[in-house]
């Protein structure tokens, strides 16, 4: 008979906070936690407008379309959360490692690899790649188990492993020595929506006409309010791996210009575009989160292809339609927006999601004939710089489509910079 895991949790007491000023939070609720098969889930989201007298918040997530028909949406981005007395708040915090723990603890280890999950259901020695600590369980009666899970107590005995005992029996985990996910999780109040800026994680139901959430897990984000200069404008960078590629280079060359910020991750395709364009917008009427510029590009997730005259991942029609449906989001925030085209699929690569030489020229045409409807959008030609300079000469040689040294990151970053200071005079 499988055993349950009971943990008691010790609410921490939390100063009084004053409440948020009165908003409007009249969106929709009903789909708040049907699933995609995009990762995150549709209960992730961004918490803004917290009103602590009606006890709710702006809940920003991504948008969930009908897979059969793209225009049809059924989860909305915008929604409206409620919490009451018996909601539970939980406070996720990432840690490299088990450095900072000194006593024992009660753990969820997690174990990806099938012959160390095989060790762990044997009760031998395992090495996890994920772990959950619970830092205000005071007793466990019984242990939870899995083909993939366990919990216990845990007693570190370095920043990497230590001893996990179950029923008695001491077992020796390790972490894996590249990027272990450890994360902390402790019981807080409502009271902590105040206390920062949150993503969150949550679970709840309907009742009458509102969403009321039964657990609420947060995670802090770098909050701009507080690293942001107020006196500058601000500029969104959504993007692939390239504007990772050219982010720092840029960021250097807009100091003192604007502050600068990219979207969490990947943009991928123009379809995620769609889907996460709110998320990444986050509550753009709030003061310190309005946006000034957006610059932004999807393409080289579209044009992927398993081999020579083989589908594009995006027909180049639904990705018109992807990048409208976009472009129709960004222009709400009043920002000034700047296409960014394409830069070069240099030569062939293999693969079921391989790349074929010269396949930005057909996806780039398309989106210009995009922005042709809209002809308050700039457009930055990344592609042409990446043609045209002789810098990038040896990237051409090659199948890699991504810019690793910091001479052709430096030439991409400036011109980003350059396109977006010519849509800030644009403004003046």
């Amino acid at each position: 008979m499988k055993n349950t895991l009971f943990i008691a949790f010790c609410f921490l007491s939390l100063p009084l906070i004053d409440a948020a000023p009165e908003h409007a939070c009249g969106f929709d609720t009903k789909h708040i936690n049907e699933k995609s098969n995009m990762w995150p889930f549709e209960n992730y989201g961004k918490v803004f407008n917290v009103d602590h007298n009606k006890q709710r918040f702006v809940f920003i997530k991504n948008t969930v379309y009908d897979e059969k028909d793209h225009q049809k949406v059924i989860g909305r981005a915008k929604n409206c959360v409620y919490w009451s007395k018996d909601t539970i708040f939980m406070h996720k915090n990432a840690i490299k490692d088990f450095s900072s723990i000194k006593t024992p603890v009660i753990i969820r280890f997690f174990v990806g690899n099938p012959k160390e999950a095989e060790k762990m259901s044997r009760g031998d020695d395992f090495i996890s790649n994920k772990a959950t600590i619970f830092l205000d369980a005071k007793n466990t009666v019984g242990i939870e188990t899995g083909e993939k899970e366990v919990v216990g107590l845990f007693t570190p005995d370095s920043a990497t492993s230590g001893t996990l005992l179950i029923k008695s029996k001491s077992i020796k985990v390790k972490t894996t020595w590249r990027f272990p996910k450890i994360s902390t999780k402790r019981a807080v109040t409502a009271n902590a929506l105040n206390q920062g800026y949150w993503s969150a994680r949550i679970t709840g139901s309907e009742s009458g006409d509102k969403f009321v959430a039964e657990h609420i897990e947060l995670t802090s984000l770098p909050d701009p309010r507080k690293s942001d200069d107020p006196k500058l404008p601000r500029l969104l960078v959504i993007g692939d791996s390239i504007s990772m590629n050219y982010g720092k280079a840029a960021k250097e060359a807009l100091k003192g210009v604007v502050n600068y910020h990219r979207n969490e991750g990947n943009s991928f395709s123009s379809n995620y575009g769609t889907q996460y364009a709110y998320y990444w917008l986050g509550n753009y009427t709030q003061k310190g989160f309005q946006w000034d510029v957006i610059h932004f590009n999807h393409g080289l997730h579209d044009l992927k292809q398993s081999g020579p005259g083989a589908p594009y991942a995006t027909p180049l029609e639904k990705y018109k339609a992807y990048l409208r449906t976009e472009i129709e989001i960004l222009k709400k925030t009043g920002a000034t927006l700047v296409f960014c085209t394409t830069t070069p699929v240099p030569n062939n690569s293999g693969g079921a999601y391989g790349r074929q030489k010269g396949a930005e020229v057909a996806f780039n045409k398309a989106a210009l004939e995009v922005m042709k409807d809209y002809p308050n959008i700039q457009i930055n030609n990344l592609c042409k710089v990446v043609n045209d300079s002789p810098v990038f000469d040896k990237f051409k040689t090659g199948s890699d489509v991504h810019y690793y040294k910091e001479e052709e990151q430096k030439v991409l970053g400036n011109a980003v910079a350059n396109a977006v200071k010519k849509a800030l005079q644009s403004k003046k």
